[in-house]
């Protein structure tokens, strides 16, 4: 009877279906004999678990499994040693593992967690982080709570639902974070922070929505960071990667951010975007990268093939979303232009950098600026030199004729 036996209304199930959490914790904590030849672990399904599971600062040697299972409080394991926990289809008001010890996964798929966060700040799980299909409503700002949470395997939270944010900065997870599908909602606020965070792979796409920022500031990312199809919606600021260094980086949102991008002094070994992609506002300042090009485009930037002519258009259009003028965005991108052999490109980048400081100058530089570029466009086109000493020439010819 699946209505009968969903969770959320655990609270109707009798005693015939009830366990009482001192009972749970007493089992955990030795209180079975042991068999001879067994391993010994504590599986519940179905059950109603009343009182308070509170198991912190213990060392339980056992696994530890809740299916389909209503907790009528939070569970408490602060500080505790374990080996996998698994509390799935379940649900529970909240899960405090700080400064725990997992020897094994900590598995919470498809389960709901409502009215209390997830705590994991300061934990050590020797396996995965399983979230895939949970939904997590904390009370506060935020949903999960997992500063300098260290992983020896990754984060999987496809198609995990967060009312509030999810915390992560300093964390190490090496086996990658996958968000695919993900919904974080903290509107007003931060629905990703993991700045600091250290990870081989950071997976936002296949539809994730941030409602809420998105902070991966001076994150270092070993493998592939992707915003493919995703919609976030930021405040002022929508992502923001302040000092992030990244081997791939692929930023081709479904739509417009609502809040401008930060990319100042980040680093991509390889860079992908798409125009839709572009907010108003792109901070470029100290932004360097290996390769760029255009997910949308016909051509690739980088292949060493043909470039069409509006692909530098559209580069130097998303450098003019940086607010004022700063030369570092222009150097950055004719140097890439350079690299591949388009020296053409190169040069004119570089001379639309002088135009755009000539704005910034006083009147009389600015004429002096229109002068270098109508004589010999600031140096970058010398053959203009050559027009003007042909047309003196011949109104010197003329002259003299007359």
């Amino acid at each position: 009877m699946p209505e009968a036996d969903d969770p959320a209304v655990g609270e109707e199930w009798g005693p015939e279906r009830t366990v009482r959490a001192a009972v749970v914790a007493t089992l955990l904590l030795g209180g079975n004999h042991d068999r001879s030849g067994a391993v010994a672990a504590l599986r519940l399904a179905g059950a109603r678990i009343t009182g308070r599971l509170d198991l912190s600062g213990t060392e339980i040697c056992h696994t530890f499994s809740l299916e389909g299972c209503r907790l009528d409080e939070a569970v408490n394991v602060h500080g505790a040693t374990t080996r996998t926990i698994a509390i799935a289809d379940s649900w529970v008001p909240g899960i405090d593992a700080e400064l725990a010890r997992i020897g094994g996964d900590l598995d919470l798929r498809r389960s709901a967690l409502e009215g209390g966060p997830l705590i994991l700040a300061n934990a050590h799980v020797a396996g995965n982080l399983l979230l895939t299909d949970a939904r997590i409503s904390g009370p506060g700002e935020w949903a999960v709570l997992a500063g300098s949470l260290i992983l020896e395997g990754g984060v999987f939270g496809e198609r995990l639902t967060t009312r509030g944010g999810l915390r992560l900065p300093g964390a190490h997870i090496p086996s990658g974070l996958f968000l695919q599908a993900a919904r974080l909602e903290n509107a007003g606020g931060v629905a990703l922070a993991a700045g600091g965070v250290v990870a081989s792979t950071v997976d936002c796409s296949q539809g994730f929505t941030a409602q809420g920022e998105v902070r991966l500031r001076r994150a270092r990312i070993e493998g592939l960071l992707t915003f493919d199809g995703a919609c976030l919606n930021g405040g002022s600021i929508a992502l923001d990667c302040i000092a992030m260094q990244v081997a791939d980086f692929d930023f081709r949102a479904a739509a417009p951010l609502s809040g401008s991008v930060d990319l100042r002094f980040a680093q991509a070994a390889w860079f992908q975007d798409s125009e839709q992609s572009w907010p108003e506002k792109v901070l470029l300042d100290g932004f360097r990268y290996g390769s760029i090009r255009f997910g949308d485009a016909s051509s690739a930037e980088g292949d060493g093939g043909t470039l069409a002519r509006d692909d530098v258009a559209r580069r130097l259009a998303w450098i003019r979303r940086n607010p004022g003028y700063s030369p570092q965005p222009y150097e950055e991108l004719a140097g890439w232009y350079r690299q591949i052999g388009h020296d053409d490109d190169a040069r004119r980048v570089l001379l639309i950098k002088q135009r755009h400081r000539r704005l910034t100058l006083s009147p009389p530089a600015r004429a002096w600026g229109h002068l270098l570029d109508v004589t010999v466009g600031y140096g970058y086109r010398p053959w203009l030199a050559g027009v003007w000493l042909l047309i003196l020439t011949l109104l010197g010819a003329l002259a003299f004729r007359t």
